[in-house]
């Protein structure tokens, strides 16, 4: 599995984050770009960026899972989405 480094900023600090290869291209797809192109890396830097919480504490600490987890749910269609909080959450979670 390949891992993408993407450089994003972070209460005006720059950190550095990794991204499933597969998440990226999916996430560079959805955000209408071909995927391993200079443009497709842009678009998901700034994605990831859109995801970032403003809390001062979030600094480092499991960003990457956090951002992974926003990627696939931003990628996810909206049903999908729905059942997974549903499931998350607990809430009158049914398969079908």
């Amino acid at each position: 599995m390949k891992m993408l480094r993407y450089h994003i900023q972070l209460n005006k600090h720059r950190t550095t984050v990794m991204l499933d290869q597969i998440i990226a291209e999916l996430l560079a797809i959805k955000l209408n770009k071909k995927p391993g192109t200079k443009e497709a890396h842009l678009a998901v830097r700034k994605q990831l960026n859109k995801f970032l919480p403003d809390d001062p504490d979030m600094l480092g600490i499991g960003l990457g899972k956090f951002l992974t987890r926003k990627a696939v749910l931003f990628i996810s269609d909206a049903t999908l989405t729905d059942k997974y909080w549903q499931f998350y959450f607990n809430e009158h979670f049914s398969f079908y």
